[in-house]
Formats: C-alpha cells, sequence, structure tokens
C-alpha cells in the first residue's frame, strides 16, 4: 500500500503490473499490449484523487534505455 496512490492494472496484461513508493519516489513497473487497440486497452494506471490547484514534477529514466513500443501519458 503506499497512500494516497493506488493503482490498478486496466484490461487484461499477459503480465501484471506494480507500483512501490520509496519516500516521495514511485517506481512503476507496466505491461500490456496498447492504448487505444482496437481489442481492448492494457496498461497500468497510478493515480491519486486531488481537489484544487496541484503540480507533479515527473522524471524518466533517459528514454534510449526504454523497450521498443514503450509509451508514457498524462
Amino acid at each position: 500500500m503506499f497512500l494516497p496512490w493506488t493503482s490498478a492494472d486496466v484490461g487484461s496484461p499477459l503480465v501484471a503490473g506494480s507500483a512501490t513508493r520509496d519516500g516521495d519516489a514511485l517506481s512503476i513497473c507496466a505491461g500490456g499490449r496498447a492504448i487505444g487497440a482496437n481489442d481492448g486497452d492494457e496498461f497500468h494506471f497510478v493515480y491519486q484523487e486531488v481537489t484544487g490547484d496541484f503540480a507533479v514534477v515527473l522524471t524518466l529514466p533517459d528514454a534510449a534505455d526504454w523497450r521498443p513500443g514503450s509509451r508514457v501519458g498524462s
């Protein structure tokens, strides 16, 4: 559990995703075939509900280290 964040797979990815928290850092491991696919979306979703104004700072590993076909979105 890593309140206030919630984590869930969407669709039925072959390998389940996960998320862990270490202080202010979140580590997310996700998989799935696609977002916006004709046969259904598959991805891992991490979120928290907020009210009012807020800011998010996101740092990603160098894209050169990503697997082909990797995507990130908000």
